[in-house]
């Protein structure tokens, strides 16, 4: 299925057509009689091993932006933080080669405001600070759509209200790539540049089991998988299934991040439903006392011909899955579609 395959130019092009749908109609609200200045917001920390160089892109595109870290203290971080970019001269290719960035994973916000553009930055520097309840410092990546989305869901009132306060609206694709637009209340208070954001460690504990997913897949792609493996399938189709897998490991019982790194590992690299295919591997998997240990022993004493048969069969279950992912890109799809 060669439309299906992420590695073909032609899925990314309709990838990128597919979410510049609900950025161009999410920026057309912000041109009306009342114009709102418009941005975008970059993690340039998610594209920072790649073959992106934002500053070249960003002047090439001819488009204003400012790194939220310049002028600071952290200013040798700029190049791998939050970048903040003016889309009040944005013209077609411009809008399109920013959401393009996307193909990289979840590095894009939009927001708008009616603040002047160094009010703006100030808020948005100093909601970089936080102070953990030991006391320690620390930034918050609030910048990345992910923490963002789960921000808006699980922090406390009182820190949603202080980063959305001075904000019109709020744009960024979840990680169902669901397209998702936030009112702001357009107040004129904003954080000030040494403002601070206390963070609890229910709310720390909270965003780490968000986070689980992105954590396990990062240790898959960086410690598992060969060059090349997993190319045909999106960031955000893989993201998916390790998702799915650790929903299932932790229904088997699966509690320890090396069991349910595995368990996400085999089911991502060979068949996603590996723990049905392999009988020996249900059977493990349904032991009622350690169940870790029971299933890594079926998986390390698993003969060869049982994994080349599993990763037969499922590499036609990844072929559809990658199916479908195109499918949804399809003909007036708005993001990807429920």
């Amino acid at each position: 299925m060669t439309h299906a395959d992420w590695t073909q130019p032609a899925l990314r092009q309709i990838f990128r057509q597919a979410l510049l749908a609900d950025a161009r109609r999410w920026l057309t609200t912000k041109t009306g009689q009342e114009t709102v200045a418009s941005y975008a917001l970059i993690d340039a920390g998610q594209l920072h091993l790649t073959e992106v160089d934002l500053d070249a892109l960003l002047q090439k595109l001819g488009l204003s932006f400012e790194p939220i870290l310049r002028h600071t203290p952290e200013a040798q971080l700029e190049s791998v933080g939050p970048y903040l970019i003016d889309l009040g001269n944005a013209n077609e290719g411009a809008l399109e080669a920013i959401v393009g960035l996307m193909e990289y994973g979840w590095t894009v916000c939009f927001l708008s405001s009616r603040l002047p553009d160094f009010k703006l930055h100030t808020h948005l520097r100093g909601c970089l600070n936080g102070l953990l309840e030991s006391g320690d410092s620390v930034q918050l990546r609030y910048y990345d759509p992910r923490v963002m989305a789960s921000l808006l869901t699980i922090a406390p009132q009182i820190m949603r209200t202080a980063l959305l306060a001075p904000l019109d609206t709020l744009a960024l694709w979840d990680r169902e790539l669901g397209w998702q637009i936030t009112e702001g209340k357009n107040s004129q208070q904003f954080q000030s540049e040494h403002a601070c954001f206390a963070l609890p460690d229910t709310l720390i504990s909270a965003l780490g089991r968000a986070g689980e997913p992105d954590l396990i897949l990062s240790l898959i792609v960086t410690e598992d998988i060969r060059q090349g493996e997993l190319d045909a399938l999106a960031p955000h189709l893989q993201y998916q299934i390790v998702n799915d897998l650790i929903r299932r490991a932790r229904q088997h019982g699966l509690a320890t991040q090396d069991s349910i790194r595995l368990f996400a590992s085999i089911g991502l690299r060979t068949h996603p439903l590996f723990d049905e295919a392999l009988p020996h591997v249900a059977q493990a998997l349904a032991t009622k006392d350690n169940v870790a240990g029971s299933f890594m022993r079926a998986v390390a004493t698993s003969a060869d011909s049982d994994w080349v048969l599993a990763h037969t069969v499922g590499q036609q279950h990844l072929a559809a899955q990658r199916s479908r992912f195109a499918s949804l890109l399809g003909p007036g799809a708005s993001g990807l579609a429920r």
